[in-house]
């Protein structure tokens, strides 16, 4: 037998079959095609029947297709590892299925402009409507005819099929007042009052003002002496309110699924209808209230730009699933129906700044850099009070990730006898995760779970670089970051035979750094053994990772040409450049792009690098 899984062929009872490679297997497979189309139509027309005053008609159609068409095809192969002829699915399934959204929104508004003096007034005013009809088709069969010429129609199994529509409709009127006295005090107002056909009849229609009001202090007199310095300064503040609608579109109504049955009458799966869910009529909007200050800043005639934004944020009656329907009731999941009953707030600064002059020497630069900070914290999630009060996720942020402290491994089993009972498998071994029994109950269990980490979202969010030209050379750069972020590794390339035997390979990084009695000083994971591990599956602080980073996102170096052979050929310039993309990442995962989710990521980041010239005719 050979010593590692062998590629090719192998003759299984007389008979070549390819072995069960990932190239093979694919080879061997039918593609499964999606097929998307995208068509968008806008309209829109203006009049002006009055002097200062518009009056504009909008419309936009939006048709979105996604046909796929997915064939599982029977063929045989040998099985590499067991030296068995095998077949990939005991019988052929085609399966064909098309989804379409159509959406329709008409906009009907007016403007009116007007000066007095040192008056400026703008007043608009109009109506919207959007409606969006959603259908999905899917139809499929067993048992081809022709494994090499699938479809619907040649198969010989039975039909099954489903479908499904959904529609939602939008209508509403809105406003805008805008007001400025000599350019220096300014005043905005907005309002929406809108419907949607997502909520009961009896609560589908929400206010949502908002204000503004900036002062350009730069404007006033007194200011004047320090123009040559202060070239701009602005102060705001504003309040708003806006709605939220992001739930489907008839949880309101006691729908009630149909499907075919398992079982048969005189022969035939007859359809079923399943029970309807609860509902609730007594839910709306969800509202979001944003209260906002700041200030721009300009210096030496704005060679140097600040801007400052200070914003808390409160959100009421956040559409959430209840949680305080017990299991005994008989209801669950999809089942529960929805209320406003969350609240959470986010509160944080935003910040960016930019400095830019061009000198006589042919000089020019340009360096911004941005910065934020947010830090939400849930207020109520409808959750029962749990036992211990650190397991509470109010008063925490939106994403927090709770799970166990890890403590190291296990040393020995004397190690194990003198601790606390770990009970998330029948046998915990040496070289398993070792946790902190965080109630002081000698076991450890669910209860133990506590907030770590950071939540995945950064709270802390950067970015910096810029632009230096001198004559006909010039650079860019341009570096993003983030901070106060924790990052989990999880699955089944982290959980050693997480899924059994023969299934996943696990990570290098994991299996060069595992414990074994030569390793247990410097190991970074628990002992890969041939079978489940649930007490080293658990979330914990022993897969937790800093997720910040500092990326060089882009990077770019060109020289452009002039002269009078680029004249000659009626040309104003010829610019050559290189430029590359993802180019550097810093970060202390190392093995997953710290962008990514919690788990092992997705497809890497690419790293791109081009070559190009640019051709400005005269």
């Amino acid at each position: 037998f050979p010593s590692y899984f062998p590629t090719g062929t192998m003759n299984i009872d007389g008979e070549e079959l390819p072995i069960n490679t990932p190239r093979n297997l694919i080879n061997l497979a039918y593609p499964t095609t999606i097929q998307k189309n995208n068509i968008r139509i806008f309209g829109k027309v203006t009049i002006t029947p009055l002097k200062n005053v518009k009056l504009v008609g909008e419309y936009t159609y939006n048709h979105l297709s996604n046909e796929k068409t997915k064939f599982e095809k029977k063929f045989y192969y040998a099985h590499g590892g067991n030296f068995v002829k095998e077949t990939s699915t005991a019988n052929s399934k085609y399966e064909n299925s098309n989804g379409i959204t159509d959406y329709n929104a008409l906009n009907f508004y007016g403007n009116y402009n007007n000066t007095w003096g040192k008056h400026e007034v703008t007043v608009m005013g109009g109506f919207n409507q959007e409606s969006s009809d959603y259908r999905y088709a899917e139809m499929s069969r067993m048992n081809m005819i022709n494994e090499d010429l699938p479809s619907i129609s040649q198969a010989t199994g039975d039909y099954f099929a489903k479908d499904k529509f959904e529609r939602y409709t939008v209508r509403g009127l809105f406003y805008r007042i805008n007001y400025s006295f000599a350019g220096k005090y300014l005043i905005e107002t907005n309002g929406r009052y809108d419907g949607s056909s997502k909520f009961p009849k009896d609560s589908r229609f929400g206010f949502f003002p908002s204000v503004s009001a900036g002062w350009r202090v730069s404007e006033e007199a007194f200011m004047k002496p320090l123009t040559s310095v202060l070239s701009n300064l602005k102060l705001r503040a504003s309040w708003g309110n806006i709605g939220n609608q992001s739930i489907t579109p008839y949880a309101y109504i006691p729908g009630m699924d149909a499907e075919q049955a398992y079982w048969t009458v005189s022969g035939i799966k007859v359809t079923t209808l399943k029970p309807a869910a609860l509902v609730s009529n007594s839910f709306t909007w969800e509202k979001v209230t944003t209260v906002d200050v700041g200030f721009d800043l300009g210096l030496f005639n704005d060679v140097v730009s600040l801007q400052v934004d200070i914003f808390k944020e409160k959100r009421d009656g956040i559409l959430i699933t209840r949680k305080t329907v017990p299991v005994l009731a008989g209801f669950s999941g999809a089942s529960i129906p929805v209320g406003n009953l969350g609240k959470a707030e986010n509160k944080g600064i935003e910040t960016a700044l930019e400095v830019k002059k061009r000198v006589a020497n042919g000089l020019f630069y340009s360096l911004r850099g941005n910065f934020s900070f947010a830090r939400n914290k849930i207020i109520e999630n409808d959750e029962p009070k749990p036992k211990y009060e650190y397991q509470d996720a109010r008063g925490r942020r939106i994403d927090q990730t709770f799970g166990l402290v890890a403590l190291g491994f296990f040393k020995d089993q004397d190690d194990i006898k003198n601790s606390p009972k770990q009970t998330f498998q029948s046998t915990v071994r040496p070289g398993d995760i070792k946790y902190k029994d965080i109630n002081g109950d000698s076991v450890v269990d669910e209860y133990d779970k506590v907030a770590i980490g950071d939540p995945r979202t950064p709270e802390i969010m950067f970015g910096f670089g810029g632009t230096v030209a001198y004559k006909n050379f010039d650079v860019s750069l341009f570096f993003t970051g983030a901070a106060k972020t924790s990052f989990f590794l999880e699955g089944a390339t982290v959980y050693p035979f997480l899924n059994g035997e023969g299934t996943w390979n696990v990570l290098r990084e994991v299996y060069d750094n595992r414990w074994t009695s030569q390793t247990a000083a410097t190991a970074k994971y628990p002992i890969v053994l041939n079978a489940n591990s649930y007490n080293n599956y658990q979330t914990s602080t022993m897969y937790m990772r800093n997720g910040s980073y500092l990326r060089l996102k882009s990077a770019e170096i060109g020289y452009t040409f002039k002269g009078r052979l680029i004249d000659k050929m009626f040309m104003d310039n010829i610019r050559l450049f290189c430029n590359g993309q993802n180019l550097l990442t810093l970060d202390y995962i190392k093995i997953v792009d710290p962008e990514s989710n919690n788990g092992v990521g997705n497809y890497p980041m690419q790293r791109t690098i081009n070559f190009g010239f640019q051709i400005n005719f005269k």
